[in-house]
Formats: structure tokens, C-alpha cells, sequence
């Protein structure tokens, strides 16, 4: 189906891409030349209808962005099941470390922690002090502001291809260190697989680190 170019959605999708900051309705109402109340509400549906088909987002409390490409499915919904974490524990007043909502949401720690930090940039979520993981180690705890959390417009970190394959190879290196530290036998068998396994993590790691370098 072919999109309308006079309508509302898409003057509101071509003011948002052409922009190169965030935009409150308001801004965008005044320039597509609506006024009003009613030129606000009408925008304000176009607003959601975008999001909805992920060609917005809102990108502030109240201010909102042009998405060039749709995100990864796998990665969004990742983010949407670790969100939904979020807001539960949030509504009960439990804060969350980032390794907690890594394990339970079956993510990997390292995009949970890069999620994490981009919601409590945005001001979605809050640290609410620390506890202890290990004798000299602490993890922040967080809590997040449960309405926004619970709302459809709930924010997708765009994930570049290239973090996607670090995320990927730190949660293989994960898994695969998990096996090796969890042998408890040595026959013949068992050491052929520690060997393979310890060379594959070698790999992993020299391609961790060409990924950061690239970056």
C-alpha cells in the first residue's frame, strides 16, 4: 500500500528525518502549518502510529526522532523482555543489578549493562545504591520510573551490526567459559574437549578485541 505523501504521518515522518535534533509536537505541528489543539492531536497520532511502526521514537520526555532502518527483531526483543523485568521490579519497589536482569531475561551481560546504561542516560531508570557480588566487588542497584517503563512507547537502543557481533561473542565466550570451569573429571575425552574449548575462546577473545579496535 502506498503512503499518502499529503497526510499528517507522512509530513510528520519527512519533518522528523529532515531534522537534525529531537522535536517536541509543538515543533512539529508549527512546522507542517497546523495550529491548535486539534493540529496537536494530530500529530500527536501520527507520533504514535510511527512508533508503532518503529520510524520514530522518543528520543527525550517529550521530544521525538526519525528512525532511518527498523531495529534488529532479535535484539528488540531482547530489550522489550528485559524491559518488561525492569518495570515489574520496578512496581514493586526491587532494584535490579544489570547481571540480574541479564540472567533472567537469558541475555548477555554485556548488552544488558550497554541497555541499562542508555535508559539511566535517558532518565528512564535510576541507581539506587549498591551491593556487594563479591568481597571487594560491588554492583549498582537500579530502579525505573514504572509508568514510562510500562508505556507502548518504550525506548529501543539502536544496536549497531558490529556491537551485535561483540555482544554475540562475549555471551559464546560466556557459555563456553561456564562449560570449562564446571569439568569436574579428566579422562581422555573430557581433555580433548577443554582443548577445543580453550582454543575457541582464544579466538573469541582476538576477535573481541579487533571489534573494539574497529569501533
Amino acid at each position: 500500500m502506498k503512503t499518502n505523501p499529503l497526510s499528517t504521518q507522512s509530513k510528520v515522518r519527512s519533518v522528523l528525518k529532515a531534522s537534525d535534533v529531537s522535536l517536541r509536537i509543538s515543533e512539529i505541528r508549527d512546522r507542517i502549518g497546523l495550529s491548535g489543539e486539534d493540529g496537536y492531536a494530530r500529530v500527536n497520532r501520527a507520533i504514535t502510529d510511527l512508533i508503532k511502526a518503529r520510524q520514530a521514537e522518543r528520543y527525550d520526555r517529550g521530544r521525538y526522532r526519525y528512525l532511518a532502518d527498523k531495529p534488529d527483531a532479535e535484539y528488540c526483543k531482547k530489550q522489550r523482555v528485559m524491559q518488561r523485568i525492569m518495570w515489574m521490579r520496578s512496581k514493586g519497589g526491587r532494584p535490579f543489578t544489570a547481571r540480574h536482569i541479564a540472567e533472567t531475561a537469558n541475555a548477555s551481560l554485556y548488552m544488558t549493562q550497554k541497555y541499562i546504561a542508555w535508559l539511566a542516560e535517558k532518565g528512564v531508570l535510576r541507581k539506587e545504591g549498591k551491593v556487594q557480588v563479591a568481597e571487594t566487588a560491588y554492583a549498582p542497584l537500579y530502579l525505573g520510573d514504572d509508568e514510562y517503563l510500562a508505556s507502548d512507547a518504550w525506548p529501543i537502543m539502536r544496536t549497531p551490526p558490529k556491537a551485535r557481533e561483540l555482544d554475540a561473542a562475549i555471551h559464546e565466550m560466556h557459555e563456553l567459559a561456564q562449560r570449562f570451569f564446571a569439568v569436574e573429571g579428566l579422562d581422555g575425552d573430557t581433555l580433548s574437549n577443554l582443548q577445543t574449548t580453550a582454543s575457541r575462546l582464544g579466538e573469541l577473545v582476538s576477535e573481541c578485541g579487533k571489534l573494539k579496535c574497529s569501533r
